[in-house]
């Protein structure tokens, strides 16, 4: 399966990635991900993401079969994942014309 986690880059998404990453393919999407490369289980693949742009993240999105809009902090986080929740709205109606 490919899986994308949102926000997996911090103590909870780590543990998430490395259970699933023997089994599946994992990408971590994180705003720096040179940094995330050395954090992340070694078959797990950082992917770029800067919260206001389409960028390669949305292939990687297309790509997967699961999303986990994971953040450790919901509260802090809130506006994250209000920014994830648009840009893919806003993938979708492009790829809809």
């Amino acid at each position: 399966m490919r899986i994308l986690i949102a926000g997996g880059t911090g103590f909870i998404g780590r543990a998430m990635a490395n259970a699933w990453a023997p089994e599946h393919t994992v990408r971590v999407l994180t705003r720096d991900p040179q940094p995330a490369r050395k954090r992340l289980p070694e078959r797990v693949e950082p992917v770029l993401w800067d919260g206001t742009t389409l960028g390669e993240w949305i292939n990687t999105l297309a790509e997967s079969e699961v999303l986990v809009p994971w953040f450790e902090a919901p509260t802090a986080r809130a506006h994250v994942r209000r920014e994830l929740v648009a840009m893919v709205a806003r993938a979708e109606a492009i790829a809809d014309g």
